[in-house]
């Protein structure tokens, strides 16, 4: 991140826009990735307008997207969708079509959150129609990851994990680490619903290295908590507890970030809440209810058994 101030700085020196509004796309990434929501929009809000005075459009494109994802990581229903369509239709009427296989995925992903999933298996699959057809690997990995996950849901059967394992190969031999941490999530999650502890163990182990790496806020916290999940099914209750302990500490600075009014619809609400839970549930098997006092507010905040 330092490096994109410096080179921001720079940019704004000699006046060169067009590296600042990209320059401001990056920085509004990095923002989201640790947790610093309102930067993260400032940023993206910012590279926006210099896109549009400089009629940048791929720009202009690639903000709504940006904005689009941070609205939908907030817990807003409405927004983003707006900003998605948007962006599509701006690709399409403008040839951007490499900026189309984005826009695809993220409605998806809208749709996704919004439990309307036949929507998303129709969005992911132009997904991974648009990113084949211009060779985006990225989006191609984890579009067949999400469209095999949501096959497999309404089909009711259990998703392949030989397949997503090949999927894994692929992303790390390109060294893709966005798809290589949502394989390693959807996985490990796979693997303690299959009862596999020691799989699940291995892949959430991957996940907490690699997201510690990238400072990512809400993967370290899922994989401190898939670990801690892992370990809770082969009795290791000490370690599980030290492990949820580490998902609970990252929960509260992120959850300040949050604005007020999309607290309820947050879409993270849910790792949250089944944090809290392993942690009730450790802290009682390993005698240290006493240390529950530390995470009160946001064991009351989590809402504990509401819908």
């Amino acid at each position: 991140m330092e490096c994109s101030k410096e080179a921001l700085n720079i940019s704004r020196k000699i006046g060169d826009v067009f590296s600042i509004a990209a320059l401001q796309g990056n920085l509004g990434l990095h923002f989201n990735e640790i947790g610093r929501f309102r930067e993260a929009v400032e940023s993206h809000q910012e590279s926006l307008k210099l896109s549009r005075e400089i009629g940048n459009q791929s720009g202009v494109i690639a903000a709504y997207i940006n904005l689009g994802k941070l609205y939908l990581d907030q817990g807003d229903r409405i927004t983003p969708e707006r900003h998605f369509l948007k962006a599509l239709k701006m690709a399409q009427d403008t040839g951007e079509r490499w900026l189309m296989p984005f826009a695809f995925f993220q409605i998806a992903n809208f749709y996704i959150l919004s439990e309307q999933r036949s929507d998303a298996e129709k969005m992911m699959q132009k997904a991974i129609e648009s990113a084949e057809e211009i060779g985006m690997k990225s989006i191609l990995l984890q579009g067949k990851t999400e469209l095999h996950l949501l096959s497999s849901q309404r089909e009711g059967n259990v998703p392949d994990m030989n397949r997503m394992e090949k999927l894994l190969d692929e992303a790390r031999l390109i060294k893709d680490s966005d798809s290589i941490l949502r394989l390693l999530d959807r996985m490990a999650s796979t693997s303690i619903e299959n009862k596999q502890p020691d799989k699940a163990i291995s892949l959430s182990d991957e996940g907490k290295q690699r997201s510690d790496d990238r400072q990512h806020f809400f993967y370290r916290m899922k994989f401190n908590y898939l670990f801690a999940e892992s370990l809770k099914l082969l009795g290791r209750y000490d370690d599980a507890f030290l492990s949820v302990s580490e998902a609970m500490n990252l929960i509260d600075p992120a959850w300040r970030n949050v604005e007020k009014r999309y607290i309820k619809s947050f879409p993270r609400q849910k790792v949250v809440r089944n944090c809290v839970e392993l942690y009730i549930t450790l802290a009682a098997e390993t005698d240290k209810l006493c240390r529950l006092e530390k995470f009160a507010e946001l064991i009351n905040k989590s809402n504990i058994g509401s819908d």
